[in-house]
């Protein structure tokens, strides 16, 4: 019977051991580990020029980034060799390598944890974003076809066309309640098209992950300042036209610099606490209003606490009587 070597196919193997397993079970057992070799040596073929450590260190890598190993997790040096079929030196190695990434965190000697992505501040996010879609506007004048270029032309043509639907019912004073949502998703559906046109996977997935709103959020937050000031914004409407005339001119530079332009001011609009709506009014300091109220004695205060006085018959000396009127006026107690 011809042997079965780690060169064979692996279905050829588990169809092999599969028919002689009643006969022979140890054979089985081996034919079944052989297998399993046969399939790990097809996962690794073509990365014959990469040593096993860097191997380990590329998957694992991949690993905690797609999910695949959670955050918290606990993994082993044997667990993750055997996960891999490889050495725990390699592992080893590797594991150090993540470590100083910041994606693993040692608990033991041989024990690591998957760590848990950084907390950061919305400021911080929203310094990322901002600069990440002056990123996407310059790749997409690099890398856009022809055919994207296109596509954007008719989104931002479709925005346009509500924007000045928009503009026409406030210049008449008419509701926008509808138009606002609509030219809202027209400029949306335009900065999505400019983030595909990258044609950046890792790109997209960063800019996902990093933003200092949700899109949700930001929805809510654009159309509230909208109703609030019906004029919100409109300065950097335009200026969608100029970061398209500029991926069409295959100009990167420009293109970012309007993007980040245009993405700053958003962000700081987005973010910033609304303008208070009475502009004309005087201002008024708390604690100049806290000051005067502790200085000013309440006149209930002083007249319930004479009034009490009087019922108890104590001057204001607080251990005389109080005199009748038409006598002296000094207490009758101290001789004041």
């Amino acid at each position: 019977m011809t042997p079965i070597t780690p060169g064979t196919s692996g279905s050829v193997c588990y169809l092999y051991a599969l028919c002689n397993s009643k006969a022979d079970p140890a054979r089985y057992a081996i034919t079944l580990g052989r297998t399993k070799e046969v399939k790990v040596q097809r996962q690794l073929h073509g990365l014959d020029s990469m040593s096993l450590a860097e191997r380990a260190y590329q998957h694992l890598r991949d690993a905690v980034v797609d999910g695949s190993l959670t955050p918290g997790e606990r993994v082993t040096e044997r667990g993750l060799a055997e996960r891999l079929s490889v050495s725990p030196t390699p592992i080893r190695e590797a594991i150090k390598r993540l470590e100083a990434d910041g994606l693993l965190e040692r608990l033991g000697p041989r024990t690591v944890r998957v760590a848990a992505p950084a907390q950061a501040t919305q400021e911080q996010r929203a310094e990322v974003e901002v600069a990440l879609r002056g990123l996407v506007a310059r790749l997409a004048a690099v890398h856009a076809t022809d055919d994207d270029i296109a596509h954007l032309e008719q989104l931002l043509d479709s925005a346009e066309d509500q924007s000045r639907l928009y503009n026409a019912r406030v210049e008449e004073g008419l509701p926008i309640d509808g138009y606002a949502e609509h030219l809202y998703a027209r400029i949306q559906e335009f900065n999505a098209g400019v983030l595909a046109s990258t044609h950046n996977p890792v790109l997209v997935r960063l800019f996902e992950q990093t933003r200092a709103l949700s899109s949700v959020e930001r929805r809510e937050r654009s159309l509230r300042r909208l109703r609030e000031d019906k004029t919100f914004g409109r300065a950097r409407w335009d200026s969608h036209r100029r970061t398209l005339n500029a991926i069409r001119d295959r100009d990167p530079e420009l293109a970012e610099r309007t993007a980040l332009e245009r993405a700053d001011g958003a962000m700081r609009d987005l973010t910033s606490p609304p303008a208070s709506r009475h502009t004309g009014a005087k201002h008024d300091d708390p604690r100049r209003r806290t000051r005067a109220a502790s200085t000013r004695p309440s006149a209930r205060r002083v007249g319930g606490r004479a009034a009490r006085s009087r019922s108890r018959g104590i001057g204001r000396c607080g251990t005389g009587v109080v005199p009748r009127r038409g006598r002296s006026s000094r207490c009758c107690r101290r001789g004041r």
